[in-house]
């Protein structure tokens, strides 16, 4: 069995009009999410042998708080710019899980609504799952090689965000 947890990034900070999409920092709020959510992945949750994250600022941002919380080794940390390019593509987003290396058994799969929000969908049957930034989504995947990754292979497990805290 293969286990993943989505993560919607924190919110992000909307009021530099000149700013690109992709280069949106976190706002005061996404900050303080992330630190509480990343917190309770380590002490409630789990660990991770890995993460998976878009290369746009607000989720480099999100990464590097969980990994620095959860100690992941700077080597197993995937910088994917395919997750934000795709993130209106879930079978884009897809292929990429089908691509991890099997040695990992937990996985963080950082990324962008709506694509997340949908992938979770496909993965666990439901018709929508929706994930409000900073959202942490708990799947266990029926499978032993994410190769073979398909729609409804996954059980969900939990979700949690910051609006709970």
């Amino acid at each position: 069995m293969k286990t993943i947890f989505l993560l919607r990034h924190a919110k992000s900070d909307w009021s530099n009009n000149e700013l690109l999409d992709y280069d949106r920092p976190l706002n005061k709020r996404g900050q303080k999410d992330a630190f509480l959510m990343s917190k309770l992945f380590k002490e409630k949750l789990s660990n991770v042998d890995a993460i998976y994250s878009s290369t746009a600022l607000r989720a480099e941002q999100t990464t590097l708080v969980f990994s620095n919380e959860l100690r992941v080794k700077k080597e197993d940390i995937y910088w994917k710019k395919e997750i934000y390019d795709y993130h209106y593509e879930m079978q884009k987003l897809i292929h990429i899980l089908l691509t991890i290396e099997n040695r990992f058994h937990q996985i963080l799969f950082v990324g962008h609504n709506p694509g997340i929000s949908e992938m979770a969908s496909y993965l666990c049957g439901e018709l929508s799952i929706t994930m409000p930034t900073c959202c942490i989504l708990k799947i266990e995947l029926q499978i032993k090689h994410w190769e073979e990754i398909s729609a409804h292979c996954g059980n969900y497990i939990f979700q949690e965000y910051p609006k709970k805290y």
